[in-house]
Protein backbone atom coordinates (compact mmCIF):
# COMPACT_ATOMS: atom_id res chain seq x y z
CA UNK A 1 0.00 0.00 0.00
CA UNK A 2 1.35 2.94 -0.82
CA UNK A 3 -0.23 7.17 0.11
CA UNK A 4 0.59 10.19 0.15
CA UNK A 5 0.93 12.81 3.37
CA UNK A 6 2.10 15.97 4.41
CA UNK A 7 2.22 17.26 7.63
CA UNK A 8 4.38 20.31 9.88
CA UNK A 9 5.28 20.88 13.46
CA UNK A 10 4.09 23.92 15.43
CA UNK A 11 7.50 23.90 17.25
CA UNK A 12 10.30 21.58 17.61
CA UNK A 13 9.19 20.05 20.90
CA UNK A 14 6.10 18.32 19.25
CA UNK A 15 5.41 14.81 20.02
CA UNK A 16 2.82 13.97 16.85
CA UNK A 17 2.35 10.32 15.53
CA UNK A 18 0.83 9.14 12.25
CA UNK A 19 -0.45 5.02 12.80
CA UNK A 20 -1.48 2.82 9.70
CA UNK A 21 -2.93 -0.29 11.34
CA UNK A 22 -4.63 -3.30 9.36
CA UNK A 23 -6.74 -5.69 10.02
CA UNK A 24 -7.82 -9.61 9.15
CA UNK A 25 -10.83 -10.44 11.36
CA UNK A 26 -12.95 -7.17 10.49
CA UNK A 27 -11.80 -4.73 12.88
CA UNK A 28 -11.49 -7.40 15.93
CA UNK A 29 -7.89 -6.71 16.41
CA UNK A 30 -5.24 -4.10 14.39
CA UNK A 31 -1.88 -4.51 13.82
CA UNK A 32 0.98 -1.86 13.19
CA UNK A 33 1.93 -1.70 9.71
CA UNK A 34 3.74 1.62 9.60
CA UNK A 35 4.42 4.07 12.63
CA UNK A 36 5.70 7.92 11.88
CA UNK A 37 6.91 10.14 14.75
CA UNK A 38 7.23 13.90 15.22
CA UNK A 39 10.26 14.46 12.95
CA UNK A 40 9.95 11.50 10.49
CA UNK A 41 6.20 12.71 10.32
CA UNK A 42 7.21 15.71 8.99
CA UNK A 43 7.71 16.87 5.62
CA UNK A 44 8.78 20.33 5.58
CA UNK A 45 12.12 21.62 7.10
CA UNK A 46 10.66 24.12 9.21
CA UNK A 47 7.88 25.06 11.69
CA UNK A 48 4.80 26.37 10.54
CA UNK A 49 3.10 28.47 13.38
CA UNK A 50 -0.06 29.24 11.38
CA UNK A 51 -2.31 27.06 9.82
CA UNK A 52 -0.46 24.81 7.48
CA UNK A 53 -1.81 24.09 3.93
CA UNK A 54 0.78 21.98 2.13
CA UNK A 55 2.34 23.03 -1.45
CA UNK A 56 3.13 20.25 -3.88
CA UNK A 57 6.27 19.96 -3.19
CA UNK A 58 5.50 19.13 0.79
CA UNK A 59 4.03 15.88 -0.27
CA UNK A 60 6.50 12.69 0.49
CA UNK A 61 4.77 9.15 -0.78
CA UNK A 62 4.80 6.41 1.74
CA UNK A 63 4.76 2.54 1.49
CA UNK A 64 3.23 0.18 4.43
CA UNK A 65 4.05 -3.74 3.31
CA UNK A 66 1.17 -5.77 3.06
CA UNK A 67 3.03 -8.74 2.52
CA UNK A 68 1.32 -10.81 5.25
CA UNK A 69 -1.82 -10.12 4.33
CA UNK A 70 -1.45 -10.50 0.49
CA UNK A 71 -3.32 -14.18 0.68
CA UNK A 72 -6.18 -12.67 2.92
CA UNK A 73 -9.63 -11.46 2.63
CA UNK A 74 -11.94 -8.94 4.40
CA UNK A 75 -8.32 -6.38 5.22
CA UNK A 76 -9.09 -3.36 6.99
CA UNK A 77 -6.72 -0.48 7.63
CA UNK A 78 -7.07 2.45 9.59
CA UNK A 79 -5.17 5.91 10.08
CA UNK A 80 -4.49 7.00 13.48
CA UNK A 81 -3.30 10.62 13.97
CA UNK A 82 -2.44 11.11 17.32
CA UNK A 83 -1.97 15.67 17.76
CA UNK A 84 1.28 16.26 20.01
CA UNK A 85 1.33 19.95 19.09
CA UNK A 86 1.29 19.61 15.71
CA UNK A 87 -0.19 21.05 13.04
CA UNK A 88 -2.91 19.58 10.15
CA UNK A 89 -2.32 16.57 8.21
CA UNK A 90 -2.94 15.80 5.08
CA UNK A 91 -3.66 12.28 4.03
CA UNK A 92 -4.28 11.56 0.04
CA UNK A 93 -3.85 9.08 -3.13
CA UNK A 94 -3.94 5.96 -1.07
CA UNK A 95 -3.17 2.95 -3.46
CA UNK A 96 -3.58 -1.14 -2.89
CA UNK A 97 -2.03 -3.15 -5.33
CA UNK A 98 0.70 -3.75 -7.41
CA UNK A 99 3.14 -5.91 -6.53
CA UNK A 100 2.38 -7.15 -3.04
CA UNK A 101 5.20 -7.65 -0.56
CA UNK A 102 8.20 -5.34 -2.01
CA UNK A 103 9.36 -2.70 0.15
CA UNK A 104 10.22 1.30 -1.84
CA UNK A 105 13.57 0.33 0.80
CA UNK A 106 16.36 0.19 -2.10
CA UNK A 107 19.44 0.66 -0.01
CA UNK A 108 18.05 -1.57 2.51
CA UNK A 109 18.28 -5.75 2.02
CA UNK A 110 17.34 -6.89 5.06
CA UNK A 111 16.29 -5.95 8.53
CA UNK A 112 15.64 -8.09 11.13
CA UNK A 113 15.31 -8.34 15.15
CA UNK A 114 16.63 -11.63 17.35
CA UNK A 115 15.54 -13.04 19.29
CA UNK A 116 11.69 -12.48 18.91
CA UNK A 117 10.75 -12.81 22.07
CA UNK A 118 12.78 -12.12 24.06
CA UNK A 119 14.25 -12.77 28.11
CA UNK A 120 17.23 -10.42 27.70
CA UNK A 121 18.50 -7.54 25.07
CA UNK A 122 17.95 -8.47 21.41
CA UNK A 123 20.45 -7.70 18.61
CA UNK A 124 19.16 -5.82 15.14
CA UNK A 125 20.85 -7.02 12.11
CA UNK A 126 20.41 -5.69 8.68
CA UNK A 127 22.51 -5.28 5.12
CA UNK A 128 22.92 -2.13 3.60
CA UNK A 129 23.21 -2.61 -0.18
CA UNK A 130 23.86 1.10 -0.67
CA UNK A 131 25.76 3.91 1.43
CA UNK A 132 23.41 5.88 4.03
CA UNK A 133 24.22 9.13 4.89
CA UNK A 134 21.74 9.15 7.89
CA UNK A 135 20.97 5.99 9.86
CA UNK A 136 18.66 6.28 13.43
CA UNK A 137 17.70 3.27 15.48
CA UNK A 138 15.13 4.27 17.89
CA UNK A 139 13.11 1.82 20.32
CA UNK A 140 9.63 3.02 21.26
CA UNK A 141 7.03 1.94 23.92
CA UNK A 142 3.71 0.69 22.74
CA UNK A 143 2.26 4.78 22.84
CA UNK A 144 5.27 5.75 20.66
CA UNK A 145 7.64 7.10 23.58
CA UNK A 146 10.74 6.77 22.64
CA UNK A 147 12.57 4.43 25.21
CA UNK A 148 15.92 4.39 24.05
CA UNK A 149 18.13 4.72 20.73
CA UNK A 150 20.63 2.10 19.26
CA UNK A 151 22.12 4.43 16.38
CA UNK A 152 21.57 8.29 16.41
CA UNK A 153 22.01 9.77 13.03
CA UNK A 154 24.59 8.20 11.95
CA UNK A 155 26.13 7.42 8.57
CA UNK A 156 26.72 3.66 7.43
CA UNK A 157 28.33 2.25 4.61
CA UNK A 158 27.24 -0.86 2.48
CA UNK A 159 27.29 -4.12 4.53
CA UNK A 160 25.99 -6.50 6.86
CA UNK A 161 25.69 -5.00 10.93
CA UNK A 162 24.72 -7.00 13.85
CA UNK A 163 24.00 -4.22 16.93
CA UNK A 164 22.79 -4.97 20.60
CA UNK A 165 19.22 -2.91 21.18
CA UNK A 166 19.80 -2.25 24.52
CA UNK A 167 23.45 -2.83 26.02
CA UNK A 168 23.12 -0.52 28.57
CA UNK A 169 20.09 -1.29 30.26
CA UNK A 170 17.55 -4.38 30.60
CA UNK A 171 14.38 -4.05 28.75
CA UNK A 172 10.82 -4.28 31.18
CA UNK A 173 9.07 -6.93 29.66
CA UNK A 174 6.42 -5.73 27.03
CA UNK A 175 6.02 -4.82 23.69
CA UNK A 176 8.57 -2.35 21.96
CA UNK A 177 8.56 -0.96 18.43
CA UNK A 178 12.17 -1.04 16.72
CA UNK A 179 12.19 2.10 14.72
CA UNK A 180 14.81 1.93 11.72
CA UNK A 181 15.52 4.96 9.44
CA UNK A 182 17.23 4.78 7.17
CA UNK A 183 18.08 8.38 5.02
CA UNK A 184 14.03 9.01 5.50
CA UNK A 185 13.07 5.35 4.44
CA UNK A 186 11.25 3.87 7.54
CA UNK A 187 10.77 0.57 8.82
CA UNK A 188 9.23 -0.77 12.13
CA UNK A 189 9.48 -4.17 13.38
CA UNK A 190 7.54 -5.89 16.91
CA UNK A 191 9.59 -6.45 19.42
CA UNK A 192 8.47 -8.27 22.65
CA UNK A 193 10.55 -8.69 25.96
CA UNK A 194 9.09 -11.35 28.12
Amino acid sequence: MTFKHAFAKKTSADNDRLVVYYSTNCGQSWVFGLVLTSNILSTVSSTKTDNFVPEPSDWVTRTVNLGTVSNSTNVRFKFEFTSGGGNNIYIDDINIGGTVGVDDFSNIASFNIFPNPTNSSAQISFNLVKDVKVLSIKVRNAVGQEVTSVINAQAFSTGKYTLKIDEERKLASGIYFIEFNADDNVRVQKLIVQ
